[in-house]
């Protein structure tokens, strides 16, 4: 289905390029097919995580793939938290860092 909207955009794109003046069209047209590969790109890596996941519930990773798939999980949850979350959590560890060498 993809296929025929990037078939589309394409002639749509040509179409205009020979009716808009100085090459206005060929750069619509590389922009459609640039912002085409970005999302096809970006959905793909959507599938194959979703396809870790169901590998990693269903128990078909060795243990070392699933320890490496749970560090990257980790890891990008922390690289979409906000300011304020890390303020928040850098302020437990402090506190728990404080009470840890009081002791």
């Amino acid at each position: 289905m993809s296929l025929i909207y990037l078939i589309g955009l394409t002639l749509l794109g040509l179409l205009l390029m020979l009716f808009l003046p100085q090459y206005i069209g060929i750069y619509l047209v590389l922009a459609v097919i640039f912002a085409f590969s970005i999302l096809n790109a970006r959905r793909t890596r959507e599938l194959h995580a979703g396809m870790e996941e169901i590998r990693r519930h269903l128990g078909l990773m060795g243990k070392a793939e699933a320890e490496n798939y749970d560090l990257e999980r980790e890891i990008d949850g922390a690289n979409r938290l906000g300011d304020e979350e890390r303020e928040a959590i850098d302020r437990r560890t402090q506190a728990q860092l404080k009470r840890e060498t009081d002791s």
